[in-house]
């Protein structure tokens, strides 16, 4: 037996595209359930997931808690089986994705947590700069497509395709409730911060590019706006595992490092002059000054959390 595991918040959009694919899985052997937690939907998701229980093996559960990792705690309670899959409510996977996630279970014993390949699906083509300046990895959480099969680091284990055996659960290891999706403004990347703690723990982590999910990639995703509000978001969830494993706490004005304001100004300089200059490289420049802001929004909320 394995279980499938979706966390949705108003995913009305991409969930019946995402089960219409789920409808052709070849069921593996020992079969197979899917259990969605519902995060405070306030579109048609919860009547999109009544139409499609007739044909697919769906368990509901209702998270009221806004958060990702909260809906996850809360869809773990449905387990069955001894191999746990995660994906989202905009990932669809390939006929074959459970088949081969199983069977890559069963020849790789000494590893508990399995990666796996996620391509994109894009609404629009995305314009030629994107391919050129922007992380697909931490834009799009889109694996690197010369991943090749074997031992992987933790960190590069991603939500839309991944996999765990259930010993990891039953020995109390969990998501991160204060870290991952939870609104607009939050520290992202909640499965990295969990995978490398398993991996500090012992566990350790295999990638297979053999069983595929296409993650949907919105038109809206390519607006560099949203971008660069990755980017903060980002440096928020990098800078909080940094935080949380630091020996000392550094020189700080209003929650914030020193050095950190410096970094800050002449990453602002730098990417001033790229843009008065419409330098090809402006973009790579505000990311990264995106990215140390997101640093500094982290480090005010957690020493302003801490006391400190």
């Amino acid at each position: 037996m394995l279980t499938v595991i979706i966390a949705t918040h108003n995913g009305a959009k991409t969930l019946p595209w995402v089960l219409d694919g789920y409808k052709k899985l070849t069921a593996p052997a020992g079969g197979w359930k899917l259990v969605i937690a519902d995060n405070c939907s306030t579109d048609a998701t919860p009547k999109i997931i009544q139409q499609y229980s007739p044909c697919l093996p769906i368990s509901t559960v209702q998270e009221d808690r806004r958060g990702q990792n909260w809906a996850r705690l809360a869809a773990l309670t449905q387990i069955e089986g001894d191999f746990i899959v995660f994906s989202d409510d905009d990932a669809r996977p390939d006929p074959n994705w459970l088949i081969r996630l199983q069977a890559v279970a069963a020849q790789q014993p000494d590893y508990d947590i399995f990666g796996v390949t996620i391509v994109p699906e894009w609404e629009i083509q995305p314009p030629a700069w994107v391919f050129e300046w922007v992380d697909f990895g931490a834009c799009f959480t889109l694996t690197d497509p010369f991943l090749r099969e074997g031992p992987v680091a933790p960190n590069l284990v991603w939500s839309p395709n991944m996999a765990y055996r259930r010993k990891i659960f039953e020995a109390g290891y969990v998501f991160d409730t204060a870290v991952g999706p939870s609104g607009t403004s939050y520290a992202m990347g909640s499965e990295t911060d969990f995978n490398v703690r398993l991996g500090e723990a012992g566990f350790r982590s295999w990638f297979t590019p053999n069983a595929v999910v296409h993650h949907f990639i919105r038109g809206s995703q390519l607006d560099p706006k949203w971008i660069y509000a990755r980017a903060i978001r980002f440096g928020r969830g990098m800078y909080r595992r940094q935080l949380l494993r630091q020996d000392s706490v550094p020189p700080l004005v209003m929650g914030i490092p020193r050095y950190l304001y410096r970094m800050i100004a002449e990453q602002a300089v730098r990417y001033g002059m790229a843009a008065l200059r419409r330098d090809s490289k402006r973009f790579l420049q505000r990311w990264e000054l995106n990215y140390l802001l997101g640093c500094a929004i982290q480090s005010r909320e957690f020493y302003t959390s801490s006391g400190r």
